[in-house]
Parts: structure tokens; sequence; C-alpha cells
């Protein structure tokens, strides 16, 4: 089962954090995370930093530390459960999605420490306890007294502990002092490559990136909704995949160029969404379906562009050609990695996972500049057959309806 959350809230709780105020932040992280039940202590005198997750968390859920300390063995006979472990962590703590889902999911019968990996002795730290009962409820009241008061631990506690490492820079408290959410904002946008790092191909990772997340941190605080940022993207696409279509050198660079532009910012919607929290299974399907659209856009404007040149006819065959490989070689990336993936070696799905980025763009955009767009043309008919043929080669060979088969 999920481990429950308890989290300490003081004054600085309601500072934002990219327009979010830290305590509902780590709220939300945490249920994106996987996290069991919340709950939350405050100081009676920051009572207003519950208020920013009222709708988040239950009022039963919430309560004074003088009510936590004085009705002890009531309230945690409600709160805790025997079967949960236990993460404890302070409300001004900025984390990531990533490093909490890490915490969240490593098994360990002792307690866990999640520390910044440069932090030093006085690291920030979220603890996770095994269980409840992996000490008495004097001891748990203990540990949260020294959190509360000192955000220190129990020298028993930090001496059995494991450590285990959050994202460069994370967990980091955010305070009032002088650019300290600007620096907690800074370290959260530099976390954003290491949740795609595994599936970006090597342009996007080394180069799209930092382009995108150049942009994401200027227009971030403008307040629009990430989706708005998928259309404006995508209609940058179209313009481009119209540019390519018409029958000659300069339109098809141009266009090249802006699919090129439109690939580069593509990750700003989802960067924006993540930063903001207002990613979505909406907007997941959203950003992967314009995505879908700009690539038919611009396999249909090639082969019609070239046709408009030359009136050949076997450009409008090879368009036929070309529709039918995309949606065979869609059909077998969707139906072989993304259903069936625990059947495959998870280095070979990474590998296919790179050929399908879309690292070509750059390909497109260098072979318009030297006129020779036509190859990428011929090569993208044949390599989309290709491509799901081998997908599905390697499908029965590691199918265990097919690997389990004897000869007979």
């Amino acid at each position: 089962m999920k481990p429950d959350v308890l989290i300490l809230a003081g004054k600085n709780a309601v500072l934002e954090v990219y327009g979010v105020p830290v305590l509902r932040r780590l709220v939300m992280v945490a249920k994106k995370s996987g996290a069991g039940d919340i709950f939350c202590l405050y100081h009676p005198r920051h009572r207003e930093s519950i208020r920013v997750i009222s709708d988040l968390v239950p009022d039963s859920h919430c309560a004074s530390f003088a009510e936590f300390v004085n009705g002890f063995e009531k309230l945690a006979g409600v709160w805790f459960k025997e079967d949960r472990d236990l993460i404890i962590s302070w409300g001004n703590l900025v984390i990531d999605r990533l490093s909490l889902s890490n915490l969240i999911n490593y098994r360990s019968d002792k307690p866990v420490l999640l520390e910044n990996p440069g932090g030093g002795q006085n690291s920030p730290w979220m603890l996770k306890l095994p269980a409840v009962t992996f000490t008495t409820p004097r001891g748990l009241k203990n540990i949260v007294e020294r959190a509360f008061f000192s955000d220190t631990l129990p020298d028993n506690i930090v001496e059995k502990s494991t450590v285990i490492y959050a994202s460069p820079g994370l967990p980091y408290p955010v305070t009032e002092a002088l650019d300290s959410v600007a620096e907690a904002e800074k370290r959260l946008l530099g976390t954003l490559g290491l949740q795609t790092a595994a599936t970006d191909g090597f342009m996007a990772r080394n180069f799209d990136r930092n382009i995108s997340r150049f942009l994401s941190r200027r227009l971030v605080s403008t307040g629009l909704h990430p989706n708005w940022f998928t259309f404006f993207g995508m209609s940058i696409g179209l313009v481009g995949a119209w540019f390519l279509s018409r029958p000659d050198y300069i339109h098809r660079l141009l266009g090249s160029l802006l699919f090129l532009f439109c690939i580069m910012v593509d990750g700003v919607d989802g960067e924006i969404a993540r930063l903001t929290l207002k990613d979505s299974t909406f907007g997941h399907y959203l950003d992967i379906i314009t995505d879908n659209v700009v690539h038919a856009a611009v396999f249909v404007a090639l082969p019609l562009g070239f046709y408009r040149e030359t009136g050949n006819p076997l450009y409008l065959k090879c368009l036929w050609f070309l529709i039918l490989g995309v949606a065979f070689a869609a059909f077998s990336a969707y139906y072989c990695i993304f259903r069936l993936e625990e059947r495959y070696n998870r280095k070979t799905l990474e590998v296919f996972d790179k050929l399908a980025s879309r690292d070509f763009a750059y390909l497109v955009a260098v072979l318009a500049v030297f006129n020779k767009l036509e190859w990428f043309l011929w090569g993208a008919t044949v390599g989309s057959y290709v491509f799901g043929v081998v997908l599905w080669i390697i499908y029965f060979r590691f199918s265990p309806l097919t690997r389990g088969c004897s000869r007979v």
C-alpha cells in the first residue's frame, strides 16, 4: 500500500512558487505521485496556511500541533494505519514528482531519508518510516515534536536510516529570505529534463530542451493555460506544412524551418504544465493528438509539393503509400511498445523510443537547405514499413505465447 504523508506546515507554507502556494504544491505533488492519505499539522499562529489546501485535504485530516500533542493517542489512532508507511515532511519544501515518487516506491524495512544530494549535513530532508508500528506511539510523537520545533530527528532514527537522494538541488526549503522563491523556481526548472530524459532523442535532450526551458521560464508568468501553448505549437507546425506543400525551394525551406521550430518548442506546454501543476490526462492526450496532426500534415505536404512542382503522378502514389506506412508504424508502436512493453527488454524499447522521436525534424531542415527533401520522402516511405515490421518481429520474438512454444 502507498504510504501516508504527514506535513508540518509553518508560516512559509503560503509562499508561492510558480503561482502555487508551496504547501498546496507539496500536497498536489504527493497526490500525483501516488501517496495515500495526507495529514497536516500547523502552528496555531499560522492556521491561515491550511486554507490553501482546504479543497485538497479534509478538515478531519488537519490539526494544530497543540491538538496533536494533547490528544495524540486519540488522533494517532484515527490518522495512522499500522499497515502503511508514513512520510513526514515540512510544508515549505519544494520537491519534484520524480524524487517524491522514488521515495514513495522505495522498499525498505528501515527508515528512509530523502535528501538533497549536495546539501551536506544540514540537507533538507523527508523521512519515510516503514510503518507507524516501527516505533512506539510515544516514539512517533517524539519524532514529530523534534521535527516541528528544531527541524532535527532523534539520533537513533538517523543512525538506522537509509539515505536516498532527490534530484539535484531538491528538496529545497522556501523561506522569507530574499530570492528564496526565485531559487526554488530555478531548481524546479532544472529538474524538468530528468523527467523526459529516458524518451527524448539526442537532439531533443541536448538542444530542444534548452530552448523550451528558456521559453518556459519566461512564459510561465503569463498565466496562460498550458493547452494554449499546445495549440500555438500545432499552428506553427501546420503553417510549416502549408509551406512544404508549395512547389518551390524557398517555400519548402521556410516550411522545414517552421516545422523544426515547432519541434523545438514542443516541450513548452508540458514544462509549464508541470511547473504550475496543471498537467492532466486531457492535456497529455491533446499533446499527442496535435503532434500527430502536425506529422500527418507534413507527410502529406511533402509529396503534394513535389507533385505540384513536377506534375509526376508517382508522387501521388507515394503519398498514399506514405500515409499507410505511417499509420502502420504508429499502430505497431502503440500495440508493441505501449500496450505490451512488459514483454520486452527495456533497453530494446528505449532504442525504438529514440527512433520514434521527433529528431527527424533536423534531418528535414538539413535536406531542405540542400534541396534534397526527396531523399527524406522516399526514406520515410520505406522506413515506416521497415520500422513497423521490425517491431512485430521483436514482438513475436519476446512474446511469451511464442517464446514458450517448442517445435514438434
